[in-house]
């Protein structure tokens, strides 16, 4: 996961931010509120070894094509790329799928839900349909290793087991393997160019507080967890000076698990679902689709439970 340093003042830039919608998460539940993550990489360590698996097999089974077969050069190295393709283009709708399902978390109407589950059906009929081709592909591997070598031996069994091993961790590791570690290489390139920049030319220091206001029915209890806060929100205008309005401010990205943080705070089940929603919310709205913050904003971002 990147390696995001409070004390630095550092922020990734926007189109890195959408880069994380691609990797794999856990999520967590609170009082019934599912929360899908938005920003944080889970398993990286097993989807990298798996990753690793999948190269050698993958190397071991063309290979075996190419010597024992004596398959065609070029037909063993399209195959290879083909496969690392498919599955690249199977995890292309992992992004919206991640966030339509946080956006259903604070979203406002049944229609908007129901949209938000259309699209995410739909990138994950595109997904299937892209797995039925990466296995297509393993049965062509394995239909050509047998015409190529006719007699069924302990190898050729081998070589069918490997095919298929190969293709499941295609479909389910793959994808976000390659994505995690493109968005870790984003995230190394955007640091050092934090770094390397002059203060007054640093598009990403961050230099103020992103806040989002949002009515409770009941108190929350403020809270603080690095430089991100819960607190009453003391309002200039009269007409805004209601009791139980509160801004979220944060430094920066807002992680997952300081999230979980802020909604572990909270003392009841309505105080954990206020913060955990409008907590997305902030996240999908004003973080993820916005640049770094260079100035406190004069009227914050608002929403309403």
């Amino acid at each position: 996961m990147p390696d995001l340093r409070p004390e630095e003042n550092f922020e990734p830039s926007r189109e890195t931010k959408t880069f994380w919608r691609f990797t794999r998460k856990s999520g967590a539940t609170y009082a019934g509120v599912a929360l899908p993550g938005i920003f944080e990489t889970s398993h990286a360590v097993s989807d990298a070894a798996l990753f690793f698996v999948v190269i050698i097999l993958e190397v071991w089974g063309l290979a075996n094509l190419l010597i024992v077969g004596g398959a065609n050069p070029i037909y063993v190295v399209v195959l290879f790329i083909l496969d690392i393709t498919l599955a690249i283009i199977r995890h292309l709708p992992a992004g919206a799928i991640c966030e339509s399902r946080n956006r259903i978390v604070f979203a406002a109407t049944a229609d908007e839900i129901a949209r938000l589950r259309h699209r995410i059906t739909h990138g994950e009929r595109f997904g299937e349909f892209i797995s039925l081709l990466i296995a297509l592909v393993a049965g062509v591997k394995i239909v050509s290793f047998w015409g190529l070598q006719p007699e069924f031996n302990g190898l050729t069994a081998g070589i069918m087991v490997s095919y298929l091993i190969a293709a499941l961790i295609h479909v389910r590791v793959t994808g976000y393997f390659l994505f995690s570690l493109f968005t870790e290489g984003r995230c190394w390139l955007d640091r050092r160019r934090f770094l390397d920049a002059p203060d007054e030319e640093n598009s990403f220091k961050i230099k103020a507080h992103k806040q989002h206001v949002f009515h409770c029915a009941q108190a929350l209890k403020e809270v603080r967890v690095n430089r991100h806060a819960i607190e009453l929100y003391n309002s200039p205008k009269a007409e805004e000076s209601a009791a139980h309005r509160y801004v979220l401010k944060t430094w920066g990205v807002l992680m997952d698990h300081q999230l979980q943080a802020l909604i572990n705070a909270q003392a009841d089940q309505d105080s954990i679902v206020v913060v955990a929603r409008e907590g997305i919310k902030h996240q999908i709205l004003n973080i993820l689709q916005a640049e770094v913050a260079s100035f406190e904003e004069a009227t914050p971002t608002a929403g309403r439970v």
